[in-house]
């Protein structure tokens, strides 16, 4: 087996991913809309949800691989 692959979990790093897509998009709109309105201090949210979301997929992903218990036992004893 694949240590990488093994290593993360794909359904947290799925659900980290849909996160920052979303928030991506929600950053999109307010970019467009701030580009009309001109107030560019609306984005300071968007954009730190935005770090958030990649920060979420970069832990997700270099997760490291958690041990079972029986694997461990064997070294205590």
């Amino acid at each position: 087996m694949n240590k990488k692959s093994a290593a993360f979990n794909k359904k947290t790093a799925a659900v980290a991913l849909v996160f920052l897509l979303a928030t991506i998009f929600w950053f999109t709109i307010n970019v467009v809309w701030c580009l009309h309105d001109g107030r560019y201090s609306k984005l300071v949210i968007p954009a730190v949800f935005v770090v958030a979301g990649i920060v979420m997929f970069h832990n997700e992903y270099h997760k490291k691989r958690k041990r079972h218990v029986e694997e461990v036992k064997k070294y205590i004893r």
